[in-house]
């Protein structure tokens, strides 16, 4: 198991560690939806037709996928623009709803699923008792004086990290820890 901060909660991070066979402990992050509209658990995700379902019973069709590796899907604007849950949906002035799906959902999925697994919030709150201690005497330690060299020390904490939480998972019997690259 690998505990991480928010900044590596990412669909390929989970993606790479998931099939390397690791799980990943990723903390909760509040959905980012603006105030008084829907959020994106509230549409309805159907994996076998590939498309959203809209609190207004609508689908949501699959149209692209962009460079990031998002797949998109759009609504029908003429349904959408007689539907009651509009001013709840989107500002859009061609009545389009537009929600974005990355193509490895499915394993931010199970990281959410290893999230709330028994016992892993008490791994979680370990971290911050033992991780950002470790992290933040290395930044002291170093004495990082700019930008990229605070994300290049990050970089390499997230490596030291990886390897003493591997370390306490594991009782510290084995001290040879395959390191994780991304």
């Amino acid at each position: 198991m690998v505990v991480a901060d928010a900044g590596y909660k990412t669909p390929a991070i989970a993606h790479r560690l998931l099939e390397d066979g690791i799980q990943p402990l990723f903390p909760y992050t509040r959905p980012k939806t603006k105030e008084g509209f829907f959020g994106k658990h509230e549409f309805a995700y159907d994996e076998y037709y590939d498309c959203y379902i809209c609190p207004g019973a609508h689908i949501l069709t699959y149209s692209t996928t962009n460079r990031s590796g998002y797949k998109e899907y759009k609504s029908c604007g003429e349904h959408c623009a007689e539907c009651q849950c509009l001013s709840k949906c989107t500002e859009s002035k061609d009545h389009v709803k537009l929600i974005t799906r990355h193509v490895w959902e499915e394993y931010m999925e199970v990281a959410e699923d290893i999230r709330h697994t028994i016992g892993n919030r008490q791994i979680y709150q370990l971290r911050k008792e033992t991780i950002e201690r470790l992290e933040y005497s290395h930044f002291f330690m170093f004495g990082a004086k700019n930008k990229k060299k605070i994300n290049n020390q990050r970089k390499m904490v997230l490596g030291i990290n990886t390897q003493h939480q591997v370390c306490l998972q594991s009782d510290c019997t084995n001290y040879l820890v395959q390191s994780v690259t991304f």
